[in-house]
């Protein structure tokens, strides 16, 4: 079966299921492949073609599908804390995993002698799984007015504020970590850009941990920037493609970097993180970047990923199939000195 990403017929999908459009079939026959295939209710599987000239359209979970899909398309536009840090499957809302620890050297061993056993001195750490929430509501007056274009941007805000939600709770365990048990790079002085980032790279060095990753903000993101771009010709992909939201783009300093807007906009330039800690602006008390061993630092755990769940709600006047979408997720620090806080100290 041909692989679809169904958000791209939301309203299509919407036309045909609220409002019976033979005009909006066509355009989905004619859109998607023939050899798409959908699960009925009672387990046919029927093409696309048949089944939207069929009375199992009602039961076949298409729609479902084009909310799940949409919910994911926004979803994966704001993920950057689950591409930046290490995930974990969880399959207990409690997951003890094994704190790694640095790779070190193998030791010799002499004829004869017996073997030293790597790893006997794990320790363990906990991922507790939360559970994060959004609804989105069909009331009926948009479904007679055709408002499938907003149920969409709905669905899609969910998503994003549901990512978002991760991003915020696990960068704010990187950034804690970090700042309260980890190394600590001053930026005042000559440690400014470029260096601070050496210089956090170095402990990590001297502490026996590989520094691959880093997490930056907005703010330090243009302080980069702009050293670049004055360092090398403003042609070259390192000037300026740097740094993406969520996907690296090249590697700096021997450091995969990813940047994070979460809790900065035009009113509120920082995100606090406790009562002392604070992520993103280049003022005295702020954390703007982590930089840390990947493998060692922090675990991300998904006990449920995002998922969409269908319920009606007569009393409200709501029409079928709104939407509840939910997640349970654990993030945790696993060894807060495989990492090093690039922060403005007083």
């Amino acid at each position: 079966m041909t692989a679809i990403n169904l958000s791209n017929h939301f309203v299509d999908i919407c036309e045909v299921y609220y409002k019976d459009s033979g005009k909006h079939k066509r355009r989905l026959e004619s859109a998607l492949p023939d050899d798409f295939t959908v699960r009925t209710a009672t387990g046919k599987v029927m093409t696309i073609r048949k089944l939207l000239n069929s009375a199992d359209l009602f039961d076949s979970g298409l729609l479902q599908a084009a909310i799940q899909d949409t919910l994911m398309q926004s979803a994966t536009y704001k993920r950057v804390m689950r591409n930046a840090i290490m995930p974990e499957t969880m399959n207990h809302t409690i997951e003890r995993i094994p704190v790694p620890i640095p790779a070190g050297v193998a030791r010799s061993v002499g004829e004869g002698a017996e073997v030293p056993l790597f790893g006997s001195d794990f320790t363990y750490v906990d991922l507790v799984a939360t559970k994060i929430g959004e609804r989105t509501g069909i009331t009926q007056e948009m479904v007679e007015e055709n408002q499938f274009g907003a149920i969409a941007h709905h669905i899609k805000m969910a998503g994003e504020s549901l990512e978002n939600r991760l991003n915020m709770d696990a960068l704010t365990t990187l950034v804690h970590g970090s700042h309260t048990y980890g190394h600590v790079v001053d930026t005042n002085g000559v440690n400014q850009g470029r260096l601070a980032i050496s210089k956090a790279i170095t402990l990590l060095n001297k502490s026996g941990y590989e520094p691959n990753t880093m997490v930056v903000s907005p703010i330090y993101e243009e302080i980069l920037r702009d050293e670049m771009i004055s360092t090398f010709n403003t042609s070259s992909a390192q000037s300026t493609d740097m740094l993406s939201r969520g996907t690296a783009m090249s590697p700096f300093m021997g450091v995969t970097p990813y940047m994070t807007n979460i809790g900065v906009n035009d009113d509120k330039k920082r995100s606090q993180i406790t009562t002392s800690v604070e992520w993103g602006e280049n003022i005295d008390g702020q954390v703007l970047a982590v930089v840390y061993d990947y493998n060692c630092a922090q675990r991300i755990g998904m006990r449920r990923d995002i998922t969409s769940t269908t319920y009606n709600d007569p009393l409200r006047d709501l029409a079928s199939n709104n939407e509840v979408f939910t997640a349970r997720f654990a993030h945790e620090f696993v060894r807060a000195n495989a990492k090093s806080a690039v922060a403005i100290v007083a």
